[in-house]
């Protein structure tokens, strides 16, 4: 819980306000494509408000988040799972954090699509 914390409150998470802000859309906009599973928040364990939205996805192309993050919707996957995987580095990938690859969009999506599937896949109860 405590580096779930920890990560939350990291400056590059922001809360509904400030992403709405940095993204040049209403909040209603924002929670309707969290909603949607075209964004993801993190959200405290135990809790079902206070979301923060990782500021790095408000830079890469909408259909390229919403594509990686289908397959963990799909699945039902927490907050942090997709988080963790958003954020390490993977060998499929050349050793580079998916989500470093999302936002170089000349890699191909599928790809991470792919891995994403087959990461889940084994990371599940990780939630």
């Amino acid at each position: 819980m405590r580096q779930a914390v920890a990560q939350w409150e990291e400056p590059e998470n922001l809360p509904l306000k400030a992403a709405a802000e940095y993204a040049g859309r209403s909040d209603r906009v924002i929670n309707e494509e969290r909603q949607k599973g075209r964004l993801y928040a993190l959200v405290l364990p135990g809790k079902s408000r206070g979301c923060r939205y990782p500021q790095w996805q408000f830079d890469a192309e909408p259909e390229r988040v919403a594509a990686v993050l289908a397959p963990f919707n799909q699945a039902g996957a927490s907050c942090w799972v997709v988080h963790n995987f958003l954020h390490r580095p993977h060998e499929m990938l050349g050793g580079v954090a998916p989500r470093e690859r999302i936002l170089d969009s000349t890699y191909s999506i599928d790809r991470i699509v792919r891995v994403a599937a087959d990461r889940y896949r084994g990371d599940q109860g990780a939630g």
